[in-house]
């Protein structure tokens, strides 16, 4: 099994959102994607970053608000479906996504890759159909990113597909049926919101940790979590909190396990 990291895109926020007791100068955050090559499901990514759809998205109002916060950085090529058929792979031959969760900046490249089957967690659906316009836009989704096929082309996870018991006591659903895949919930930041942990046979293990942490100093130390301002777009700061301090404790307990926060400037190569 292969796995290379990607940043497709990148956006800016100001670091006293990001962490407690930072500045109000922004930082550079990447939109992590992960090209992952599975022997037997074939080529899958997890989460889709940034493309020029987000733009195009944005462009009316009340949706520019979303670009005016997080101003977002996409260079020529660096899309996942521009990195991967630099790669030589079309984006057709894409034949699955893990959706970590719906925020614009995880989904906003889904559209480029149109046979791929989407795994999303069922609290995302719901929240994002039971919300108007201003509700999700406050919450970080733009519903026009997602394919209009939403429903023929998503498998639909809900609370009794995650059976197993993965790392760190974690619940988990064995997505390729061998251990190497393991869908984990870590709820809190947004609704529905779900990691993967990666397990190759002959490599170290990653546990792609989506926004439950937004930088490894995070995982590493209390004084480095969210500020009270990521409550303003977090669905719940109590689970998101909780989540948190059970990845630190795994964290602990498994150093080799290595965790990859989705935005973590120092995870994610630039390009």
């Amino acid at each position: 099994m292969k796995i290379e990291l990607l940043a497709a895109g990148w956006c800016r926020h100001p670091e006293c959102v990001v962490m407690r007791g930072g500045s109000w100068r922004p930082l550079e955050m990447p939109a992590g994607v992960a090209l992952i090559e599975h022997p037997r499901l074939g080529i899958g990514l997890f989460d889709a970053g940034y493309s020029q759809r987000f733009i195009e998205a944005t462009r009316p109002f009340p949706q520019r608000l979303y670009r005016w916060v997080t101003p977002p950085s996409l260079p020529a090529g660096s899309t996942a479906a521009a990195q991967l058929s630099a790669r030589g792979i079309s984006p057709s031959q894409v034949r699955w996504i893990v959706l970590s969760h719906l925020h614009a900046d995880h989904v906003a490249g889904v559209l480029d890759f149109p046979a791929a089957r989407l795994f999303v967690h069922g609290a995302a659906l719901r929240a994002m159909r039971r919300r108007d316009c201003w509700e999700n836009l406050l919450h970080g989704v733009l519903p026009a990113l997602l394919p209009d096929d939403l429903d023929a082309r998503t498998t639909v996870l809900e609370a009794g597909d995650f059976a197993l018991v993965g790392p760190g006591d974690l619940p988990a659903h064995d997505l390729a049926g061998d251990g190497t895949l393991l869908i984990i919930p870590l709820p809190g930041h947004a609704a529905g919101q779900i990691g993967l942990q990666i397990a190759p046979r002959d490599a170290q293990p990653l546990f792609l940790i989506a926004d439950a942490a937004w930088s490894s100093r995070a995982l590493a130390s209390d004084g480095h979590g969210p500020s009270r301002l990521a409550d303003l777009i977090c669905e719940s700061s109590r689970t998101a909190t909780l989540t948190l301090n059970r990845l630190r404790r795994l964290r602990a307990a498994a150093p080799e396990l290595r965790m990859v926060p989705s935005h973590c400037p120092a995870c994610w190569p630039r390009r």
